[in-house]
Formats: C-alpha cells, structure tokens, sequence
C-alpha cells in the first residue's frame, strides 16, 4: 500500500526518512476522505464527478434532509476515489444526528503492509455544507 503521489514527494523532500507506519496512513485516508467530501461536484477541472454536491439547502428547508441521498453520494465517491478501502459501509448514525447536522458511520479495512487494518471514521455534515471527518 503506498501513500498518494504528492504526499510520497513531500516525504522523498523531506530529512526524514523513516518509513510510514499505521496510524499515518489512517491520518491520510482519513485527510484525503475529508478534502474529497468537502470539495464541490464541478469545481476540480481534470474530474466533473469529482466531489460532493452541494447539501446545505437540505437544511434550509421545513422537510427533513434525504439521508438516503447523501448516504448513497458518500458510498459512491468514497468508492470511486479513496481506493486504499475495501469493504466500504457507510450508515446514518441516528442516535448521535442532531437537527442541524447529520453523523454517518464508516466502517472500512486497509491493507497496510500485508495486514487488515480497520478503518472506523464518523462522518458529520454539518448545516453550512462543511464535512468533518473523525474517528
């Protein structure tokens, strides 16, 4: 399993040497899975699918957000552009979602050098369309 393109020159730039261990490499799944879902379908010029719509008028709204539609936008571009995870589930997290954000569970695995490595993220969308990613 290696590290993207870009942080592999910043690491090659860097005096440190060493080698990358887990809870590195969940940093960076866990930092590139947050720009992904942050960044805005149409703004990445190699890419239009790139990125996720724009949820924030679901909350502006009196009916309550299509968890069922950000639930299956999230699968598909994690799915589609973070492919260091394998078995990818991603469900609503209805005891923890308040009115004004809504929380999803990630449950994933990464192989890191020959080994399973589970990967559990919480995923919130907040109001104003932000994602915060955490574990």
């Amino acid at each position: 399993m290696q590290q993207r393109l870009l942080k592999r020159f910043n690491h090659w730039e860097s005096s440190d040497v060493s080698t990358i261990d887990t809870a590195q490499m969940l940093e960076s799944v866990r930092d590139d899975i947050e720009k992904l879902l942050n960044t805005r379908k149409g703004t990445v010029l190699i890419d239009a699918d790139y990125g996720m719509n724009d949820f924030s008028f679901m909350f502006n709204s009196y009916a309550a957000p299509d968890v069922n539609q950000i639930n299956i936008a999230l699968i598909k571009q994690c799915r589609k552009y973070e492919t260091r995870l394998s078995g990818l589930q991603i469900k609503v997290n209805t005891e923890t979602s308040q009115q004004l954000a809504l929380s999803f569970q990630m449950h994933a695995l990464i192989n890191f050098n020959n080994e399973d490595i589970p990967v559990n993220f919480i995923i919130e969308l907040n109001d104003d369309g932000s994602i915060r990613v955490g574990s």
